[in-house]
């Protein structure tokens, strides 16, 4: 129970940064208090919950779940043929599937050795990507998400003007359609003879 808390909770973090994206140690901490008190409520006590925030406020909350995924991916996680076929398998399953409409297999290939790094991929034998493809995933993913991040929060602002709130729409379908462009392009990258 504690390693998928801390899939849906420090995994995140880790995959925001692995991304190119940064987040603060305060927006680390308050994402992994709301984690600790789900935790709380699956039922995982509180000396075992890794998100719960430590005695020491010398020691952020997010190192000690950090070190813990480590603990957990260094002595349960040995992938053997069989983990490798698998990945493959849900690798394929997932390409061109909803919510992945026109992600190809070697975009997800891709997507899982940028997030889970290269000596797990290595071993589940997932096939290496260029440094072109990595980096039209990050600008692809991180475009993306800061748009919705800034367009979210100009439509809430009270401070927004009333007059501007109309645009936001349109904007958010042109930054879409940029999106739409930048994933064609890496397909086409992806889908290129090396």
């Amino acid at each position: 129970m504690v390693a998928t808390l801390l899939a849906f909770s420090y995994n995140v973090i880790h995959g925001v940064e692995r991304l190119g994206g940064s987040l603060s140690d305060t927006q680390r901490e308050d994402f992994l208090h709301a984690w600790a008190w789900i935790g709380h409520i699956l039922g995982i006590p509180e000396s075992l919950n890794p998100c719960v925030l430590p005695a020491s406020p010398s020691e952020p909350a997010f190192r000690k779940a950090e070190a813990a995924l480590e603990s957990i991916a260094m002595h349960l996680l040995n992938p053997d043929a069989a983990s490798a076929e698998v990945a493959h398998h849900l690798l394929h399953a997932m390409a061109g599937s909803p919510p992945f409409v026109g992600w190809t297999y070697a975009r997800h290939c891709a997507t899982s050795r940028l997030l889970m790094g290269t000596d797990l991929a290595d071993c589940l034998r997932i096939p290496a990507t260029t440094m072109a493809d990595t980096f039209l995933l990050k600008f692809a993913v991180l475009s993306s998400c800061r748009a919705v991040c800034i367009l979210a929060s100009a439509a809430s602002d009270p401070e927004t003007p009333r007059l501007l709130k109309p645009l936001l729409v349109p904007l958010g379908r042109r930054l879409c359609n940029l999106h739409r462009r930048v994933l064609k392009a890496t397909a086409a990258l992806a889908r290129a003879p090396a």
